[in-house]
């Protein structure tokens, strides 16, 4: 790392230093550090460093393969790291960042992976291997509220969803795992930082047939209760039906005591799923042949609770018209 200025006038007794750092404070858990990390210091009457430049030179064996294009540096100002616009010279390895002040800096890379829009975003995981949704998507945290995935090969309930805050029993999407295709919804626009692997990343020719991932579904679950003749039990199917058309089917089971459900509806989006889930169109669920059931607008932007129970009965007197 060399340190570039060229106005810099040094009273007496005063100065700066370059320290290689053996450890840097919070790694970023969703970027790799390049080569050594520095931490620059000066004395008190040092002069003003906020118009120097620092440029790291770096062996191109030690960026994970794939990556150079996305070398940042990066600075740690005591608190938290701040990714700094950054000239990259990738023909002779350099990286280049202007001067924050006092402080860490490391040379770090993430592939850098664009979310355009707020709502829904097709998305595919890169990396070699799989990780947990949540820690492959720790850099968007807070920005994001659910995921789906889509199972081919499963021709029942190809659907698979995390949404932040939900039960775990409607959690049923684990991990990312390598070159599949996922729906996020976005809260916002951002850019999504993912830590590499040690094997190249992912190009088009490896990519999961987009084609196969549908408009994602509606999903509601909740709790099952008894009354007026109905006991809930584990097992029992739910259905899910727009317009008269199934939709959606799954079965009730029991979590800490409680018998509960979770459906995902399909959209209207191909033969298969003709008629089914668009904005606005009522959607009825059913527990089995029973007469308990809720209808609920189809609406894929949340993920929603919606308790199944036996409503109100109203019984009426049977009147017989005839003399006595």
């Amino acid at each position: 790392m060399i340190l570039f200025d060229n106005h810099l006038d040094f009273e007496e007794g005063e100065f700066v230093t370059l320290q290689a750092a053996t450890s840097i404070p919070s790694p970023l858990p969703w970027a790799t550090t390049v080569g050594h990390a520095y931490r620059l210091v000066g004395s008190a009457g040092a002069p003003d460093l906020t118009e120097a430049s620092i440029s790291f030179s770096y062996m191109g064996s030690e960026v994970p393969p794939g990556e150079e294009a996305w070398l940042r540096v990066y600075f740690w100002d005591g608190v938290s790291w701040e990714r700094l616009p950054t000239q990259l010279d990738a023909y002779h390895n350099h990286a280049v960042a202007r001067v924050q002040g006092e402080g860490v800096y490391a040379l770090m890379s993430s592939l850098e992976i664009p979310l355009y829009t707020p709502g829904w975003n097709l998305i595919s995981y890169p990396v070699q291997g799989t990780r947990p949704v949540t820690e492959a998507l720790q850099s968007i945290e807070g920005s994001y509220t659910m995921v789906y995935g889509y199972v081919v090969t499963d021709t029942v309930d190809p659907w698979r969803v995390y949404g932040v805050g939900a039960p775990p029993y409607v959690n049923r999407l684990d991990e990312l795992q390598f070159a599949q295709v996922y729906w996020i919804s976005m809260t916002e626009a951002t850019t999504w930082y993912v830590r590499g692997g040690s094997a190249p990343v992912l190009d088009a020719g490896g990519l999961q047939d987009v084609q196969s991932m549908h408009i994602p579904p509606a999903t509601y679950y909740g709790s099952v209760s008894g009354g007026a003749g109905f006991t809930p039990t584990a097992g029992m199917t739910v259905t899910a039906r727009v317009n008269g058309n199934l939709c959606g089917q799954s079965q009730t089971m029991e979590v800490d005591g409680e018998i509960v459900y979770f459906i995902h509806v399909s959209a209207d989006d191909s033969a298969a799923t003709a008629g089914c889930g668009a904005p606005g169109r009522e959607v009825v669920l059913q527990v089995g042949t029973s007469a308990v059931t809720a209808t609920a607008a189809w609406d894929n932007n949340r993920l929603w609770e919606l308790p199944l129970g036996p409503g109100k009965q109203l019984y009426l007197p049977l009147v017989l018209k005839g003399g006595w």
